[in-house]
């Protein structure tokens, strides 16, 4: 199974055998569903996404979801980003405030450097944070992906943000130093009894990578 947000709404890539369908309150909710590859039927797809109201999940059922994942990446501008789930000896995840919205710090990569330096350099730049150890990389949905996936409209295109996302260990103690040339507000440490009431106030995708990255302690 694969999983991506376009438009906000999770779009769920699998197969029509075994439990194709997650077992969540999302499967109650109304549901698209379709069983081609072509790329018509999957602009098709798109369209409905976009213009629907209330849609809360799409499920797209084909025989090789791989194939519906990278057509339906065609159709957008790739932007390849990196960022950083971090911990601290305190059992406290570092979370920013960017845009009305919770999220992690993370950011494109540039021309040239690796996922795991680009993760490094990102999340330094946005948290103020000096040192920081990857523990492992991350991947989703039974290790079948190693991003997390969303859409965005940039500039007037339609673009699609591949992040991919490292778990990491910081003994800094310092002060946390927003950047606010990237519209960050806060940066702030988080105890994980309290990640429910963030985690209310933020995107599915880094909803998803926070589950994975815990589970992975």
């Amino acid at each position: 199974m694969y999983k991506i947000y376009i438009n906000n709404t999770p779009v769920y890539l699998t197969t029509r055998h075994g439990n194709a369908i997650p077992d969540s309150n999302e499967a109650s909710s109304d549901i698209f569903i379709t069983d081609h590859t072509s790329q018509k039927t999957i602009l098709d797809t798109l369209d409905t996404i976009n213009n629907a109201k209330g849609l809360r999940a799409c499920y797209l059922l084909s025989r090789n979801p791989k194939l519906v994942l990278n057509n339906i990446i065609r159709f957008y501008k790739l932007i390849e980003a990196a960022g950083g789930i971090v911990l601290n000896s305190n059992d406290e995840i570092l979370l920013i405030f960017r845009r009305g919205k919770w999220d992690l710090p993370k950011g494109k990569l540039n021309n040239g450097e690796t996922k795991r330096r680009g993760a490094i350099r990102e999340v330094k730049e946005e948290t103020g944070i000096k040192k920081l150890r990857v523990i492992q990389s991350l991947k989703l949905y039974q290790g079948k992906q190693s991003c997390t996936y969303h859409s965005y409209v940039e500039n007037g295109e339609s673009c699609i943000k591949a992040s991919y996302w490292f778990l990491m260990h910081t003994p800094d103690t310092g002060k946390l130093v927003p950047q606010l040339e990237e519209d960050i507000v806060q940066a702030v440490w988080v105890h994980r009894s309290q990640l429910p009431e963030y985690l209310d106030h933020t995107f599915g995708s880094v909803r998803d990578i926070i589950e994975v990255a815990l589970q992975a302690q």
